[in-house]
């Protein structure tokens, strides 16, 4: 065999390498981001067709949250309890706002989401 053929087989062999640990990164970081989720908590606040809205809790002590409008304080549409306030899921944000919203402030992260 040439010494041309073996030098290129040996880089062939290092890129696949390279590949496959690349890869073997890349399927982590997939498997890792499968589990996160988007969530909302207390205070969040939305924005939708110009009014603005905050994630209220309904009743002290109770998991019982609803949306309210900035403006006037009413709520919109009606509570729903979820499992966890500061860790509301998607489909427990469904029942309490339908779509449209576009989160605009995230309470427990402090920062503007826009």
């Amino acid at each position: 065999m040439s010494k041309t053929r073996e030098n290129l087989l040996n880089i062939i062999g290092s890129s696949q390498q390279v590949v496959k640990v690349h890869q073997k990164f890349v399927d982590e970081a997939k498997r890792e981001l499968a589990g996160l989720e988007v969530t909302y908590s207390i205070g969040d606040r939305f924005k939708k067709q110009g009014r603005k809205y905050i994630i209220v809790i309904q009743t002290e002590g109770y998991r019982s949250v609803a949306m309210a409008g900035l403006a006037c304080g009413c709520l919109i549409y009606g509570s729903k309890e979820v499992k966890d306030t500061d860790r509301i899921t998607q489909i427990e944000f469904a029942c309490v706002a339908d779509s449209g919203y576009i989160r605009y402030w995230d309470a427990r992260k402090k920062v503007r989401c826009e």
